[in-house]
């Protein structure tokens, strides 16, 4: 039996030790060092050497723009589970504020921005201690200009996500299907429509299939001793894994 807050726990101390699988930034913005929302790292990390907070990413070349590219960066701020029952997370009403039998509700925030430059020119003023009456006839002769200055700024923007996902086994498989999915305050309506439709099929299509887990996988054996598979589906065991009582049980036959 494992309870959800392992889960959490374990999640937000690896969002701290691996930020790089979190955070992701063109090489640009990495050296800016500048981000959407502050990165948490564990604080044994902070000085090591070769320890990257970012996954660096190739700018987006724009179309016709003879090279012209954009920097960009996105980050994974939070990202919290709740196995049924339904309290550690609080459901959007387009969810149904709870979770059914076998269902995992899942909340998590992306803040992404695009960098623009403005560009600055900063003036050197001279010592006050010059002459004032200079000053006060606004004869600035040979008070000289700097370069202009590059001045990165990101146009940030953060979405939560909310989702429910249901616990499948067949056959072969343990897998996650999607149940619901809804972004909060996305307006207009089409814009929301259109993110939650692209955010679905991406679910569908690419992330919970690298997620599904063979059955023969989680068959263990010590030589000729024993061996623990997991335990059939029957009236007795109507559903392994079980999600229930903000826990994830597993039954497993030791032969």
């Amino acid at each position: 039996q494992i309870h959800e807050s392992a889960f959490n726990n374990i999640i937000g101390a690896l969002m701290k030790q691996k930020p790089a699988y979190f955070n992701y930034a063109t090489k640009n913005i990495i050296k800016s060092k500048k981000s959407c929302v502050p990165i948490k790292i564990h604080p044994a990390l902070e000085k090591k050497k070769g320890f990257e907070k970012w996954t660096p990413l190739d700018p987006i070349a724009l179309p016709g723009g003879n090279g012209a590219t954009v920097d960009y960066c996105a980050q994974l701020s939070e990202f919290k589970i709740d196995f049924h029952k339904s309290n550690a997370i609080n459901l959007p009403p387009e969810l149904g504020n709870r979770l059914d039998p076998q269902e995992i509700g899942l909340k998590a925030k992306v803040c992404a921005g695009i960098a623009c430059e403005s560009f600055l020119r900063s003036i050197d003023l001279p010592d006050l201690d010059r002459d004032l009456k200079r000053l006060s006839k606004k004869k600035f002769k040979g008070i000289k200009k700097s370069p202009l200055i590059n001045n990165m700024h990101i146009h940030c923007f953060c979405l939560e996500l909310y989702a429910t996902l249901k616990v499948i086994r067949d056959s072969t498989f343990f897998r996650l299907d999607v149940t619901g999915l809804e972004l909060k305050d996305i307006k207009p309506d089409g814009l929301q429509n259109s993110l939650e439709c692209f955010m679905m099929k991406l679910l569908d299509h690419t992330v919970l299939p690298q997620l599904k887990i063979a059955l023969s996988d989680l068959a263990l054996g010590v030589e000729d001793y024993f061996s623990i598979i997991p335990t059939p589906i029957s009236t007795t065991v109507p559903f392994n894994p079980s999600i229930k009582d903000n826990s994830s049980n597993i039954y497993a036959n030791i032969n």
